[in-house]
C-alpha cells in the first residue's frame, strides 16, 4: 500500500496546479451546500416564528362596507350566522380604519382597528395596561411590531433603525388619530402594547370613539 500512496503525492506534485484547482472546486462545492442548508433551515424558522397559536387558529373575513347586496356585507345576522357555524368558537366584529397617528414628534400609517372589550381582554399586553372599556377616556393598544413603522417627522428616521434602548416609549402618551378619507381626528391615549412583534395594528375600544362608519370585517376563532 505505501507505493500507492507515494505514487499519489508524486502525481499530485507533478501535477501542482490541477491540485490545487481540484481542491479548491472541493472546498466551494461544500461550503455551497452547506450555506444552501443554512439558509433553508433559518428561512424555515422566521416563518415559524411569524405563526402564533392564535393566527393559525385565527381567519380575518371583510365584506363590502357600501352595497345594495346585503349578502355580501357584514350584518348582525350575518356574524349569528358564523358563530353558529361548527368548530366556530368566536367572532370578533372589527372597524378596520386607514388612518394616520401622531404621537409626540413621531407618526405612522397603519390600520386601527375598533374591536369589542372581548377582544382587546384576550390580547397580550406586554408594556402598560388593557383599556378599561368604560368610555371615558378613549384608548389605544399598540401591537408589538407596530411601533417600528412610526418615523421621526424631524429627522425621517424610521424607529425600526433605532437601538432597542432608545426607542421611544409611547405608552403613556397621547395620540392624535386621524381617520381617512374624511379626515375624522381624535385624541386617544396610548394604555398599552402587546407582545407580539409581528402585530402591526392599532387597536381601541369600538364604541370609544363615534366614527360614522359600520363594521367591515371580523375575526373569527375556532
Amino acid at each position: 500500500m505505501a507505493w500507492i500512496w507515494r505514487l499519489c503525492i508524486t502525481n499530485m506534485k507533478n501535477r501542482g496546479i490541477r491540485t490545487i484547482l481540484t481542491i479548491l472546486g472541493v472546498v466551494i462545492g461544500v461550503i455551497s451546500i452547506v450555506s444552501l442548508v443554512a439558509v433553508g433551515i433559518g428561512a424555515k424558522q422566521l416563518i415559524m416564528q411569524e405563526f402564533d397559536e392564535d393566527s393559525l387558529c385565527r381567519i380575518e373575513v371583510t365584506g363590502l362596507e357600501e352595497s345594495h347586496r346585503r349578502d355580501k356585507m357584514i350584518t348582525d345576522d350575518f356574524l349569528g350566522e358564523v358563530s353558529e357555524m361548527e368548530y366556530v368558537k368566536l367572532v370578533y366584529p372589527v372597524l378596520g380604519l386607514e388612518g394616520s397617528i401622531e404621537i409626540d414628534q413621531y407618526e405612522s400609517f397603519l390600520e386601527i382597528c375598533g374591536v369589542p372589550q372581548d377582544y382587546l381582554n384576550n390580547l397580550t399586553i406586554k408594556e402598560g395596561e388593557y383599556p378599561s372599556g368604560k368610555g371615558l377616556k378613549p384608548e389605544l393598544v399598540i401591537g408589538g411590531g407596530a411601533r417600528n413603522w412610526f418615523y421621526d417627522k424631524k429627522t425621517w428616521t424610521a424607529v425600526e433603525e433605532y437601538e432597542e434602548d432608545k426607542k421611544p416609549d409611547f405608552v403613556g402618551k397621547r395620540a392624535k388619530v386621524t381617520v381617512y378619507p374624511d379626515y375624522i381626528e381624535s385624541r386617544m391615549n396610548v394604555c398599552g402594547m402587546t407582545d407580539n412583534e409581528y402585530d402591526y395594528n392599532i387597536y381601541f375600544y369600538r364604541y370609544d370613539c363615534k366614527f360614522d362608519t359600520e363594521f367591515n370585517c371580523f375575526f373569527c376563532c375556532w
